[in-house]
């Protein structure tokens, strides 16, 4: 028997128990059955793919995780310093813009003003989405996301202090106090496991690194007041976020004069009016005015105006249903998503 006969009869065979597998007869239609063999023998190899006879519930949960805590590595062992490395290189787009310099580089008038100030914004929100998957990448989002300071804060014990709730520093880093903040790495410190330590060693490390010099000075300032057994990723963090964003009256008035610039001229004045540009400015600004406490219903309207002014007639003629609705303040008849009672942010989210 010759090598290419052996070759032709394993072909045969394959080809056969495909026939056999799909339970096509041999006198079926050539070509289809030529097609439907060629996808069964093409397929069956990835049947050994399956080794889990049950569903694997862990993949889901760290789709996002590059490197878990437990494989960090023995601190002082080259994987240690490797895996440090990757964590703690900065962010190619520096987090800066220390929040009583936001307007500095805006040129004289208040719509290059407003203009400099969304933009500015928008670019730090980028900043801060890349950060957050930094840390859901090396699994720091365990110390990330602190549980509310609710409990029993004058127990000596600091594992008194928490509640149930939890919250996400990098997402809503506003509704945390530095009260909280401080605390919250207090217990790091304290009563977390070596692992946690370490995450938030390179936290700080990571953020540090991604800090432009000036901004470094602004949150040293702060951070280096504070007892070392507060000191680590977490504080670092959240100062690094309050200096960015916390906002000055300057760039208030500056956030005002850009949605009333949006009012007047709308989706009209960006470049193709693009929309998805449009949706992300506003959402900046929005959220920012709403932690600030100063979005506000009419500001809504505003939105809404500016969202009519566009040249596409049927984009126009939705957002023009929406603005008399919300004159009436019955946009829940035409929004279901919207809650009850909700909060000027809450509304424009669901209108954008």
């Amino acid at each position: 028997r010759t090598p290419a006969s052996s070759s032709r009869e394993r072909t045969q065979a394959d080809f056969d128990d495909g026939i056999r597998i799909t339970g096509l007869s041999s006198d079926s239609n050539s070509e289809s059955t030529q097609q439907r063999s060629r996808t069964i023998i093409s397929a069956s190899p990835q049947k050994s793919k399956f080794v889990r006879q049950s569903d694997n519930d862990v993949c889901a949960v760290n789709v996002r995780v590059s490197l878990r805590k437990e494989d960090y590595g023995e601190p002082g062992s080259s994987e240690y310093r490797k895996n440090m490395a990757a964590a703690t290189y900065p962010l190619a787009e520096k987090f800066g813009v220390a929040r009583h310099k936001v307007l500095s580089s805006a040129e004289e008038g208040d719509e290059t003003k407003s203009r400099f100030v969304q933009q500015v914004l928008v670019g730090l929100t980028h900043r801060v989405k890349e950060g957050h998957e930094r840390a859901k990448k090396f699994d720091f989002m365990d110390i990330c996301t602190l549980a509310d300071y609710s409990g029993d804060v004058s127990s000596s014990d600091c594992s008194a202090w928490w509640g149930d709730e939890e919250i996400n520093i990098w997402t809503d880093w506003e509704q945390i106090s530095e009260t909280h903040a401080r605390a919250w790495q207090h217990s790091i410190n304290l009563r977390f496991s070596d692992e946690d330590l370490t995450a938030s060693l390179w936290l700080k490390e990571f953020i540090y690194n991604s800090c432009t010099d000036s901004l470094r000075t602004a949150i040293e300032k702060k951070f280096d007041k504070i007892p070392l057994e507060q000191q680590g990723g977490i504080t670092y963090l959240w100062y690094c976020l309050d200096e960015m964003f916390t906002m000055s009256r300057e760039v208030r008035q500056a956030m005002f004069d850009f949605i009333a610039l949006f009012k007047r001229r709308g989706v009209a004045r960006y470049t193709g009016e693009n929309v998805m540009v449009v949706e992300e400015e506003l959402k900046c600004v929005a959220k920012r005015l709403a932690a600030d406490g100063t979005l506000t219903h009419d500001h809504v309207i505003d939105v809404l105006t500016g969202l009519c002014i566009c040249s596409n007639a049927k984009f126009k003629g939705i957002f023009t249903h929406l603005l008399s609705n919300a004159e009436l303040d019955c946009l829940d008849i035409v929004l279901p998503t919207i809650p009850h009672n909700p909060t000027p942010l809450e509304t424009l989210e669901a209108v954008l």
